[in-house]
């Protein structure tokens, strides 16, 4: 199977391995090109949520991180 890759949305930056299958240790997680935050909490319970998911896959809460960054 191939190393999924995902894009910055900003800039188009290849970032790596697809944000979801690499879980983070930190609050933050910008794109090292532009800066972009491309990362954050769940804010009912914490799971780390990324620009792709639409909503939180533990608890099921829209992900308004994903909705400001697509419009």
């Amino acid at each position: 199977m191939s190393d999924p890759k995902q894009s910055c949305p900003k800039c188009g930056y290849e970032i790596g391995k697809l944000l979801y299958c690499t879980p983070l240790k930190t609050d933050r997680y910008y794109c090292p090109n532009c800066g972009i935050k491309i990362q954050e909490r769940c804010m009912k319970c914490g799971t780390w949520l990324t620009l792709i998911e639409r909503h939180c896959q533990k608890c099921g809460l829209k992900n308004p991180f994903y909705y400001k960054l697509v419009g």
